[in-house]
């Protein structure tokens, strides 16, 4: 069994929609979105789902607190070692080289 659980964060999109399938190859996947998602086509993930958060930066519009608290939800029921943050938005053919890169020192992070 894999040592990565594959955390996709974000609103539901098409990006995610479409790629979801490869990411299982890598780990378990898990799903941290806003109640506000259309989750019909999401029944064979597990998926986290919270109120989407009514805070605003009062100096300039920004997601980095949305983008920040998905992240907690999400990371709060991975179960493995090792997580895999993507965002929703964005699609990866292949984690294998960025997992390799990892395994050769797992006391790194790697973007």
């Amino acid at each position: 069994m894999s040592q990565f659980n594959v955390l996709i964060q974000g609103p539901v999109r098409d990006e995610l929609l479409n790629n979801i399938e490869n990411y299982k190859k890598y780990g378990s996947v898990v799903v941290s979105t806003w109640d506000t998602s259309n989750l019909n086509n999401l029944k064979s993930f597990k998926i986290v789902t919270h109120p989407e958060p009514q805070w605003h930066s009062p100096i300039h519009p920004s997601t980095f607190h949305y983008a920040i608290q998905g992240v907690f939800n999400g990371l709060l029921e991975c179960d493995k070692p090792y997580t895999i943050r993507l965002r929703s938005d964005e699609y990866f053919s292949d984690l294998q080289p960025m997992i390799d890169m990892f395994l050769e020192d797992t006391s790194k992070i790697v973007n």
